[in-house]
C-alpha cells in the first residue's frame, strides 16, 4: 500500500495515509472494528497524513547529490557501515521485511536496490530515460549516507527472545515486542536496539500462580535425582531458560545417568515441553557451526540431547558446543559476525543456556565445571511406581502449562533479576568462588520464582540454603586443571601382563615397596609403568611428555594435547630433559602424587 500511495502521488491531487494504532494486533483490519460512521470518520481526521511526492533531481545533477538529500525512512534505512574481514559492508535496515541486510559496495546493483525499496522509489529520485534509474547513483548516495552515519554495531542486532532495553522489558515474539503488556509493531519502539523479524513464538497471556509453579517444583522434587540440589537446579534451569537474554549470566546444565535410565524422557517432556516455542531442540550430530547458525541473534534456550561423545570425531564436536557454551555464559555473550556480499547479514552474539543430556558428560576442565552443573539422574528405581509419577505428572503439566511458565517467568523478571543477585551473594559467602557463586545461585534464584513472586527475604535463603549441601561445588571451587589431570592420570588403569588391573597409583606404590601386593613383584609394577611413561620416584611420579601409552589415556579429554604444561601449573612440579623409559629416552614432567 505504500508503493501504491508513492506512485499514486504523480497523478492524484491528493494521497493520505492512516497511521495504525498499537492496539492494532496483526492481520486487524477495518473488518474487525465496531466502530460507527461517526467515530470512523472521527479516527481518519486525527490520523490521517498527505503524502508528500518525491521532487527527482533533474539528470544533469545527478552525478552531485548529497548524502542528505532524500529520505530514507520510508521504505529502508541506512544504518552505517560495517568492517568485516578487511572489507567494508553497508548495513540498511529494510521497512517492508523487518531486517538488516550488509551489501558490499558491488552488491548495490540493480536487483539489491529494488529489493530494499519499490522501483518508482528509484526511478523518481534517480531518473534516467526510458523508466530506468542510474544505478551508480544511488549505489553512491547510499555509501555517501552510510559513511555520514558512521559505523554500525552489529551487537544492536537482536533476535527473538526476552531483552533489557534501557531498563524496559522486551519480549521479541518475532513479529513483534511485547513492553509493560502492551503490543509493538517492529520498527515503532523508540530504542537504539534493531529487533529483526523471526518465526514468531506464541506468548501466552496469563501466567501460572504460585500453587500451579510449585507444583512443577514438588513432580521434580520426586525424580530420582542423586542429589536434593540437582533435583532444585533443574527446576531452576527449566523456569529461567526462556528468558536468557535478559540475565547477566547463563547457567548451563548437564543432565547424565546410566543407559535407559529416563534421561531422554525428562528432556523430552520436563525440559522441552516446558520451555516450549522458547527453546531449539537438537540431537545427536549437532555442530558449534549448526548451533551459531540456528541460534542467529535469537536469546534462546538450547535442549541438547543425546551429546555422547563415544568416539575422536563426536568428543571433537561436543568440544566446539563447549566452547560456544563457554562464550555464551557472560553477559556480552559470544560475539561473531559474518556479512555477505549480497544478502542478509549473519550475526552470531551467542546468548543462550543450554541443557545436555548423556550417559557421560564430556566436562572436565574448571572452566566448564564452572559453566555447567551436573545433574545426575539415577533412573526411576526409587521405590515409587513410576506409573504413580507419570498420572502426577499428567495432572500437572498439560498443554499450556510451558507457555504459562514462560509468561510468569518474563511478569516476574524485575523481582527475579533482584533475588539473583542476593543468591549469588549468599553462594560466593558459602563458597567462597565467584563463578561457581554465579552458576549456582542463578539457577536456585530460578528454583526459588517458582515458588514465590516476590523479593527473597533473608529468612527465605536461610531455609533453602539448610536443604541443600554444596559438596560437589566446594571440591569444584577449590580445584584446578592440573589438580583434575593429575587425578586423571593417577586414577587411569592399567592391565598387567598377568590379567590383573591397576591404578597408575596403586602400581607406584606397590613398585616403591609401600604395599604388600601378594600377586605383583615390585620390579613388575615398575616395569609396567615404564613401558606406559611413568617412573615412580620416591618423590613423586614421573611422567613423559610425549609416550604413546599416555596420550591414549588421555584421549578424549581436553589434556590429550601437551598435558605437559598443564602439569608444570602444579606446586613442586619439575622438567626433566632426558629420562628413560622402556624403548626411548624422552622429555617428562615429575608431579607429586599428593
Amino acid at each position: 500500500m505504500t508503493s501504491v500511495a508513492g506512485l499514486l502521488t504523480g497523478i492524484a491531487g491528493k494521497v493520505m495515509t492512516v497511521q495504525a494504532a498499537d492496539w492494532m494486533t496483526p492481520k486487524w483490519d477495518l473488518a474487525d472494528a465496531n466502530w460507527t460512521a461517526a467515530e470512523a470518520a472521527k479516527y481518519l481526521r486525527e490520523n490521517s497524513a498527505e503524502v508528500q511526492a518525491l521532487v527527482p533531481a533533474p539528470v544533469d545533477e545527478i552525478q552531485t547529490i548529497q548524502a542528505d538529500e532524500h529520505t530514507d525512512g520510508e521504505h529502508f534505512t541506512v544504518l552505517g557501515f560495517v568492517r568485516d574481514d578487511s572489507k567494508t559492508l553497508y548495513a540498511v535496515y529494510t521497512m517492508a521485511n523487518k531486517v538488516v541486510n550488509l551489501f558490499s559496495a558491488s552488491a548495490l546493483n540493480t536487483s539489491n536496490l529494488i529489493s530494499i525499496a519499490p522501483l518508482f522509489f528509484w526511478q523518481t529520485a534517480f531518473p534516467k530515460p526510458r523508466g530506468a534509474f542510474d544505478v551508480n547513483a544511488a549505489a553512491d548516495w547510499i555509501i555517501r549516507l552510510a559513511d555520514s552515519r558512521g559505523v554500525f554495531s552489529l551487537s544492536n542486532m537482536r533476535g527473538r527472545g526476552v531483552w533489557i532495553d534501557d531498563g524496559r522489558v522486551v519480549i521479541h515474539a518475532g513479529s513483534h515486542l511485547v513492553v509493560n503488556d502492551v503490543m509493538h509493531r517492529l520498527g515503532s519502539l523508540q530504542t537504539r536496539y534493531i529487533y529483526e523479524a523471526a518465526p514468531s513464538v506464541f506468548i501466552h497471556p496469563s501466567a501460572l500462580s504460585d500453587r500451579e509453579a510449585r507444583d512443577i517444583t514438588l513432580f521434580v522434587d520426586s525424580l530420582n535425582f542423586a542429589r536434593p540440589l540437582d533435583k532444585m537446579l533443574l527446576a531452576g534451569w527449566i523456569a529461567l531458560a526462556p528468558v536468557c537474554g535478559a540475565l547477566r549470566w547463563r547457567p548451563h546444565i548437564w543432565i547424565t545417568g546410566p543407559a535407559g535410565s529416563g534421561k531422554s524422557w525428562i528432556a523430552e517432556n520436563l525440559v522441552r515441553t516446558l520451555t516450549g516455542d522458547m527453546a531449539h531442540n537438537v540431537q545427536g550430530e549437532t555442530t558449534e557451526a549448526g548451533l551459531r547458525q540456528l541460534l542467529g541473534s535469537d536469546a534462546l534456550p538450547v535442549v541438547f540431547d543425546e551429546a555422547e561423545g563415544n568416539d575422536a570425531a563426536s568428543r571433537a564436536r561436543i568440544d566446539g558446543v563447549l566452547s560456544l557454551a563457554r562464550a555464551a555464559s557472560t553477559g556480552e555473550g559470544g560475539k561473531v559476525a559474518k556479512g555477505s556480499a549480497n544478502g542478509k547479514a549473519a550475526l552470531y552474539e551467542v546468548k543462550t543456556m543450554m541443557c545436555l543430556s548423556s550417559i557421560l558428560p564430556a566436562v572436565t576442565l574448571k572452566s566448564d565445571l564452572g559453566r555447567f552443573s551436573l545433574l545426575e539422574y539415577g533412573g526411576v528405581d526409587d521405590g515409587v511406581p513410576w506409573a504413580q509419577k507419570l498420572s502426577k505428572y499428567r495432572s500437572i503439566v498439560g498443554r499450556d502449562t510451558g507457555a504459562r511458565l514462560i509468561r510468569r517467568t518474563m511478569n516476574n523478571l524485575p523481582r527475579l533479576l533482584e533475588n539473583i543477585e542476593l543468591l549469588v551473594a549468599a553462594v560466593a559467602a558459602e563458597l567462597n568462588d565467584q563463578r561457581m557463586a554465579d552458576q549456582v545461585g542463578t539457577l536456585l534464584a530460578g528454583y526459588l520464582s517458582l515458588g514465590i513472586s516476590e523479593q527473597a527475604s533473608p529468612a527465605i535463603v536461610k531455609s533453602m540454603f539448610g536443604r541443600v549441601e554444596f559438596g560437589t561445588e566446594k571440591l569444584i571451587a577449590s580445584g584446578s586443571d592440573e589438580d583434575t589431570l593429575r587425578g586423571l592420570l593417577l586414577s587411569s588403569i592399567i592391565r598387567m601382563d598377568n590379567g590383573r588391573e591397576r591404578t597408575v597409583d596403586e602400581l607406584c606404590d606397590i613398585a616403591l615397596g609401600l604395599v604388600d601386593e601378594p600377586f605383583i613383584e615390585a620390579q613388575q609394577a615398575a616395569d609396567t609403568l615404564l613401558r606406559h611413561g611413568f617412573r615412580a620416584d620416591t618423590d613423586g611420579l614421573v611422567v613423559s611428555s610425549s609416550h604413546g601409552e599416555v596420550r591414549r589415556l588421555l584421549a578424549g579429554t581436553q589434556f590429550e594435547r601437551n598435558h605437559s604444561r598443564t602439569l608444570m601449573r602444579l606446586a613442586g612440579s619439575v622438567a626433566m630433559d632426558s629420562v628413560r623409559f622402556k624403548g626411548s629416552i624422552q622429555r617428562a614432567v615429575k608431579i607429586r602424587r599428593s
